[in-house]
């Protein structure tokens, strides 16, 4: 009874020792992969305009220019223009102090973000506040609406670009089974702002605003994919 007790044990110690070394085995086995680089692009009609616009009061003591009356100005301008208020916002507000032997002034400059959503008369706009002295102003940003709906959009579309060369891969080289474990995002291209140069402004002036349609925005996106084969 004891002999056949010894030898069921050394039965199950020499299974457990196969198993062990089968996995240790499969550890040891290097894993195969592929890896490839997925790649998306679209273009996307523009959705606005940012235009950026400096008021500021002179530092001279004697100087009466206050930036509240430039204020009030470039809202009426804007009105006369069909353009609410409310696209209007204050960006950044300095402060100083001005010195003379007559005495001292504060003086404020102030930077405003005016978005102009009706692309079809854009530099009309501009050059209308150019035309009523409002000329230290320029483009920051042509932008589109739902970004991040559309980044990704353009992530899935390089996701499945990955995949399908993954696949044509595999199967040329008879490789029955891919599993994705790991994506990386090389980089990113963001639409880049272009400069309203005042120089352009004042000699579009002359001919009128043409409102030349704005390019489309481009937003791409590229990963690396490795995937691993059996």
């Amino acid at each position: 009874m004891k002999q056949l007790s010894l030898l069921a044990i050394a039965a199950l110690l020499s299974v457990s020792s196969f198993a062990q070394q089968t996995q240790d085995a499969k550890k040891l086995t290097p894993v195969k992969y592929i890896k490839v680089s997925g790649h998306a692009e679209r273009f996307y009609e523009p959705d606005y305009i940012d235009v950026q616009i400096s008021l500021a009061e002179k530092e001279k003591i004697n100087n009466n220019n206050s930036v509240a009356e430039k204020e009030q100005d470039l809202i009426k301008a804007l009105k006369a223009m069909g353009i609410p208020e409310d696209k209007l916002r204050v960006q950044r507000l300095n402060t100083g102090e001005a010195y003379s032997m007559f005495g001292s002034k504060y003086y404020i400059n102030k930077s405003y973000t005016l978005r102009i959503d009706n692309l079809n008369r854009y530099e009309d706009v501009i050059l209308g506040l150019v035309e009523k002295g409002f000329k230290s102003l320029y483009i920051s940003e042509i932008g589109m609406n739902e970004k991040d709906k559309k980044n990704d959009e353009v992530m899935a579309e390089a996701v499945k670009n990955g995949i399908s060369k993954a696949n044509v891969i595999a199967g040329a080289g008879n490789i029955k089974n891919v599993k994705l474990v790991s994506v990386d995002e090389t980089n990113e291209y963001n639409p880049q702002p272009i400069m309203y140069k005042r120089e352009f402004a004042m000699a579009a002036m002359d001919g009128g605003a043409s409102n030349i349609p704005l390019g489309k925005l481009n937003l791409q996106k590229n990963l690396t994919m490795v995937f691993e084969i059996e």
